[in-house]
């Protein structure tokens, strides 16, 4: 899968015998969610320190999720050995070295707050780490009508269940009716990765670690949470769709015929 820029939207193109491309998960949730209270947001802070500290909050979390990804792909290893040779392998990475040391830290901060609330310590088996799906909602003669992204992490548990997991970043501890579009996010991946892998999640769990709290959050989402919060979702898709359907059959027209 290759990220396109469509309609100036993050898409992605599904190299496959039958050429496809698809809106992110993003796309879709930002294209179908009210952001009055961004503009607000950003009104009233200005636009130069609104840019900045959305600036440092993508930076933070993109090294928090670098150092979660290297650490999950370890096994048959003690924490502390995993947590070793983590920041060893981090330093030699690519993006590492573009970063801002103050993101640095804390990314790191929060990091540790995952790793010390025990989130990761019933890890038994990671299977899908920053990995790219997709699913098809339906499929019409002209288009087919679905979405992408990347899955943050799925592993088996020492218990035999099978998860996929959502890292998130946050300023201030959120609460459950702060995260309704997470729960729709992750419910997204976990039914493209049991379409796609054919195992279908136990349950799907968001992690957020935020900068005034000690402790990471852990929201579960069971099997049933995980289909009603998916349905909401598809309705968001093909609202999308609705909305964009001229552009969307010109770039198949143009690109992909």
């Amino acid at each position: 899968m290759q990220r396109k820029q469509i309609l100036g939207k993050r898409f992605y193109e599904v190299d496959s015998e039958r050429p496809m491309v698809f809106p992110s998960v993003t796309t879709v949730l930002g294209h179908t969610t009210d952001k009055s209270w961004l503009f607000e947001w950003r009104k009233r802070i200005g636009e130069k320190e609104a840019d900045k500290i959305s600036r440092n909050s993508a930076g933070r979390g993109t090294y928090m999720h670098l150092l979660l990804e290297v650490y999950t792909q370890q096994t048959g290893a003690s924490k502390e050995e995993k947590l070793k040779k983590t920041f060893k392998k981090i330093k030699t990475l690519p993006a590492y070295e573009k970063m801002p040391q103050h993101q640095i830290d804390v990314g790191r901060d929060l990091f540790y707050k995952i790793y010390y609330t025990g989130l990761l310590d019933d890890i038994k088996e990671t299977h899908l780490n920053e990995e790219y799906t997709y699913h098809i909602c339906k499929d019409f003669k002209t288009i087919p009508i679905g979405y992408s992204g990347t899955l943050d992490n799925s592993h088996w548990t020492y218990g035999g269940l099978y998860k996929v997991i959502d890292f998130k970043t946050s300023r201030k501890p959120k609460t459950e009716l702060q995260i309704e579009n997470y729960k729709e996010q992750i419910s997204a991946y976990a039914i493209a990765v049991g379409k796609r892998y054919g195992i279908v999640p136990d349950c799907a769990e968001i992690w957020i670690a935020n900068e005034q709290t000690d402790e990471a959050q852990r929201f579960v989402l069971s099997q049933k949470d995980i289909i009603d919060n998916y349905k909401l979702f598809e309705k968001r898709v093909f609202k999308f769709y609705a909305d964009h359907k001229n552009e969307i059959i010109k770039y198949y027209k143009e690109n992909l015929n």
